[in-house]
């Protein structure tokens, strides 16, 4: 895996947990979620664009919920929100087994 991967990835996640949102009432639950999500991951992104991984290296230790708030309503997203994560905190030399 590396950088250049992540950031592609990441931006098609993106796109995809918008797009996703963008079927559910904009006062849903459900579109909170995953737009929240959208951002979260798009935030990680632009920090790996801008070679600033200490914030991301820092957070990898508290951060363990990834995208378990979409499993109820899109287990799809959530999984691939959650292997997006670990990738992530692989790729920066962070072990996380989750």
């Amino acid at each position: 895996m590396n950088r250049d991967y992540l950031i592609k990835s990441g931006k098609e996640l993106v796109k995809e947990l918008l797009l996703r949102a963008a079927g559910f009432n904009g006062k849903s639950s459900q579109h909170d979620e995953l737009s929240w999500e959208a951002v979260g991951v798009e935030t990680r992104v632009t920090k790996l664009e801008q070679n600033d991984h200490d914030p991301i290296i820092v957070e990898a230790g508290e951060n363990d919920d990834w995208g378990k708030g979409l499993f109820a309503h899109s287990p799809e997203q959530s999984k691939k929100v959650a292997e997006f994560y670990r990738k992530l905190y692989q790729e920066l030399g962070t072990k996380q087994d989750h």
